[in-house]
């Protein structure tokens, strides 16, 4: 019960911490605005409490998504929809634009997760790479900036090829430390 008010304190907080940076610092910069972990916690600590709610009330969480579960693929898509109209720099994607993507990107996970997938014959093959990314996504998106910076000083991602360089080394990287400090820890 404690939980949702948590979240909702940190919400709240995140929101406010964004509006009045964005206000007090200019000119935007991804470094500043988007960048720093106290813009972003609200985000993080949504995922936290949705694999709570998964793992640990299932019951409970399945039978509040079957009642709004024909609105949620629609209006998760109508949240997400503003970070492909406005670019980073918009005020408004880099403020109550985030808490809007989190809550988009949030719904359409828990819309997929309702859906059972195949796990045997040829679709169940072609998702077990996937399955086995999905894993280690958190070391993944936790890295993958790092990577991304790193690709940008040595002038790496002009063409396609550096693109595919990003995403295999974004992907390689992430999983060698979810081997190395996640999965232990």
């Amino acid at each position: 019960r404690k939980l949702p008010l948590i979240f909702l304190l940190v919400a709240i907080f995140s929101v406010c911490a964004r509006l009045a940076h964005a206000v007090l610092v200019q000119p935007y910069s991804y470094f500043t605005h988007l960048f720093p972990t106290h813009f972003r916690l609200d985000s993080l600590f949504f995922g936290v409490v949705l694999s709570y709610w998964y793992h640990f009330h299932s019951d409970k969480f399945s039978a509040s998504i079957k009642r709004v579960r024909l609105f949620l693929f629609p209006v998760s898509l109508c949240l997400i929809m503003p970070a492909f109209v406005w670019d980073q720099s918009n005020f408004i994607t880099y403020t109550v634009g985030l808490s809007s993507l989190y809550l988009g990107y949030g719904g359409l996970m828990i819309a997929l997760l309702q859906i059972p997938l195949p796990t045997k014959g040829f679709s169940g093959g072609m998702l077990k790479p996937f399955s086995y990314i999905g894993q280690h996504s958190y070391p993944i998106y936790l890295f993958h900036v790092m990577i991304l910076e790193r690709l940008l000083k040595l002038d790496l991602l002009r063409n396609w090829f550096g693109l595919v360089l990003y995403f295999v080394s974004t992907i390689t990287v992430g999983i060698l430390l979810s081997k190395l400090i996640e999965f232990p820890v």
